[in-house]
């Protein structure tokens, strides 16, 4: 739990008018009301949330206090993440799947208010929209907290495209990096990526159902990782220069810190495939 100064932090001064989510998106739609109309426009817009520190309003916590959350997988490390949400008279910093749930809701509602006003606009229908994150969250699976990590909660992150020219209701399961949605942009604007850039298009993908990498790869600190589809099989591939195989993975734990795992099959890593 982060703690809080009441004294600065509480019901009165940190209102969902202050939420930073919501600040975000009201410097959002000031650009988008006094962009110039007769020109094509790229607006990025950086949420923080989900992410810590996991402050949430009195305000989004009263709206997910009454559910329940699914509690970690092999959190053998006893990893506090209740399924309940924490009883709070007012906003808190617990770092909890309730809070977490609440940002998530939060930003849902913030990214609505943008589809509000490019609608009324009258510019949605031809507008390009791209949603991802750069990173997970592991919220007590494995009994671990934070993004670092190579576990699929951790480098698993959502995708999605829409607008003219983007096929509607397809899901593409094939392994796909972020480093990509810059070539898109760039493809779907007309304008060609510098040559010293390794971005490519991911038009392709719904296109013609072809894939614009042969692997994908991902690392941070002391693990490395590439993905790649074989027969239909998602195969990933981690090696760690440290022990990093949690306990309740006991047949990871026996090889040299490297693993192959069917990361469709087992989503949550529990190396189905075996040591390599």
């Amino acid at each position: 739990m982060t703690p809080l100064d009441l004294d600065v932090c509480n019901a009165a001064t940190y209102t969902d008018d202050m939420q930073e989510d919501v600040l975000t998106t009201e410097l959002a739609l000031r650009l988008l009301r006094n962009r110039p109309v007769d020109k094509p426009f790229f607006l990025q817009i950086a949420y923080l949330s989900p992410h810590t520190p996991t402050f949430a309003t009195q305000e989004m916590l009263e709206s997910v206090s009454s559910r329940t959350w699914p509690l970690p997988f092999n959190n053998s490390e006893g990893v506090p993440f209740p399924a309940h949400c924490l009883q709070s008279n007012g906003p808190d910093g617990n770092q909890t799947r309730c809070n977490y749930a609440a940002l998530m809701e939060k930003v849902d509602s913030q990214i609505q208010r943008v589809l509000d006003e490019l609608d009324m606009q009258g510019v949605l229908d031809e507008t390009v929209i791209i949603f991802s994150s750069d990173h997970g969250e592991m919220l007590g699976d494995h009994g671990m907290e934070g993004k670092t990590r190579h576990y699929q909660s951790s480098t698993s992150v959502p995708l999605m495209i829409s607008g003219p020219g983007v096929a509607k209701g397809l899901e593409i399961h094939r392994p796909v990096t972020t480093m990509d949605i810059a070539g898109t942009v760039l493809d779907l604007a007309g304008v060609e990526a510098h040559q010293a850039m390794t971005t490519k298009s991911l038009r392709e993908l719904w296109e013609f159902k072809t894939s614009c990498r042969d692997l994908v790869y991902s690392g941070h600190s002391y693990w490395r990782m590439v993905v790649k589809e074989i027969n239909g099989v998602t195969y990933k591939y981690a090696r760690c220069t440290m022990e990093c195989w949690r306990e309740g993975m006991a047949s990871c734990r026996r090889s040299a810190h490297h693993q192959c795992i069917d990361s469709v099959g087992s989503s949550f890593d529990r190396c189905s495939r075996g040591p390599l």
